[in-house]
C-alpha cells in the first residue's frame, strides 16, 4: 500500500479489521481454540471518491476443553495437532519464516494460547473508540505479541494492557469493553456475516471496492495488479466531463 501511494500521492488506504470465524466447529478435539486474529477490512480511498474494502477474518469463538488442560494449551501442541499430528506443525512455520525473513521478521512460537474472541471484541471496540488507525496499531501488537512475543492473546491482562498502552484507552474501559456480552454478541454476528453475506471461506480475505476479492495468502505483486486496476477503472470515471 505505501509503495502504492507514493506513486500515486492522490490514493489513501485506510485499514479496517473485522471479525471472522475460522474454527466454528473445532469444539470436539482436545485443542478447542483459535488461530491468532486477523480480521481485516481496508479502505483504500481514490481521490475523494472511491474506497476499497480489504475484508477480515476472526477466529475460533469456541471456549477451550477445559477438562485437562485448563484455559490454555500450547502453542506448538495446538499447531501439531491441527496440521495433523506431533512435528506436522514445523514444515509450515518454515514456510512462513521463510516470507517473513524477507520482511525482517523472525516468527518465534512459543508459550499457551485460547480461544481469540477476546481479542477480536478489543478490535473492534479501539476501532469504534479510537478509529482505524489506533485499531491498526492494536492489531499489529496483537500479531507481534502471538506470534514473535510468545504471548496468549486469550489473556485478559494481556489485551488490556494493549488497548490501555497502546490505544491509550484507560484500562478500566478495555476491562469493562471485554466483558460487555453485547460487544461478543457484536462480533459473533460480524463474523456470521462475513461467511452468508460476504462470502468469506479463508484467512486472509481482501475486498476491494466490495467486489475485487482475494483470498489466501498472495505476493506483493497481485496487489500491484489490482490496485493499477483498480485506479484505471476509477481514473477514467473521475476523468469524465
Amino acid at each position: 500500500m505505501k509503495k502504492f501511494e507514493s506513486k500515486h500521492p492522490q490514493v489513501e488506504f485506510e485499514v479496517v479489521w473485522r471479525s471472522f470465524c475460522l474454527n466454528p466447529l473445532f469444539k470436539t478435539s482436545t485443542f478447542t481454540t483459535c488461530f491468532p486474529s486477523t480480521s481485516t477490512q481496508t479502505r483504500l480511498i481514490l481521490p475523494k471518491t472511491t474506497s476499497t474494502y480489504r475484508q477480515p477474518f476472526h477466529a475460533n469463538e469456541e471456549p477451550l476443553n477445559t477438562t485437562d488442560r485448563g484455559s490454555e494449551c500450547g502453542k506448538i501442541a495446538l499447531y501439531d495437532e491441527m496440521a495433523g499430528g506431533p512435528g506436522k506443525f514445523q514444515p509450515h512455520l518454515d514456510r512462513v519464516s521463510a516470507v517473513g525473513a524477507s520482511y525482517g521478521l523472525k516468527f518465534f512460537v512459543r508459550g499457551d494460547t485460547g480461544p481469540t474472541r477476546a481479542s477480536q471484541i478489543l478490535i473492534a471496540n479501539i476501532l469504534r473508540r479510537r478509529g482505524p488507525a489506533a485499531q491498526a496499531r492494536v492489531v499489529e501488537a496483537l500479531f507481534r505479541s502471538h506470534l514473535l512475543d510468545g504471548k496468549d492473546i486469550s489473556d485478559e491482562d494481556v489485551l488490556v494492557s494493549l488497548g490501555s498502552e497502546i490505544a491509550g484507552l484507560p484500562a478500566d474501559v478495555v476491562r469493562s469493553d471485554l466483558r460487555d456480552d453485547d460487544n461478543g454478541r457484536f462480533v459473533d454476528d460480524e463474523a456470521e456475516a462475513a461467511v452468508e453475506e460476504k462470502g468469506v471461506e479463508a484467512v486472509p480475505c481482501v475486498t476491494v471496492l466490495g467486489k475485487y476479492k482475494v483470498g489466501g495468502y498472495q505476493e506483493q505483486e497481485v496487489f500491484d495488479k489490482l490496485f493499477e486496476r483498480i485506479w484505471a477503472e476509477n481514473a477514467r470515471v473521475l476523468s469524465k466531463p
